[in-house]
């Protein structure tokens, strides 16, 4: 199970990119996240395995301490698409 529970994260202290964000995704399930450019998908997904640490909340994942960053990207994928007109 992975999970963010109330999570604010900025890259600069002042300016918050995320606030308050909460979920879960339990264990075989698939997400999709869409939006646009900017909207912070690759910083949730970097939260979710532990590259990042959010400024406020808890951000938990079932690979913390069992698997070594390479292995995390093996497990968890990301298909990122550009816009089409």
């Amino acid at each position: 199970m992975h999970f963010l529970e109330d999570v604010s994260f900025g890259y600069e202290e002042e300016k918050m990119v995320l606030k308050h964000l909460s979920f879960e995704i339990k264990t075989g399930e698939q997400v999709t996240m869409i939006g646009r450019t900017g909207a912070g998908k690759s910083t949730i997904f970097k939260l979710l395995l532990g590259l990042y640490r959010p400024q406020k909340g808890l951000c938990k994942n079932i690979w913390a301490g069992r698997l070594s960053a390479s292995g995390q990207y093996q497990t968890a994928s990301v298909w990122l698409r550009g816009a089409e007109l």
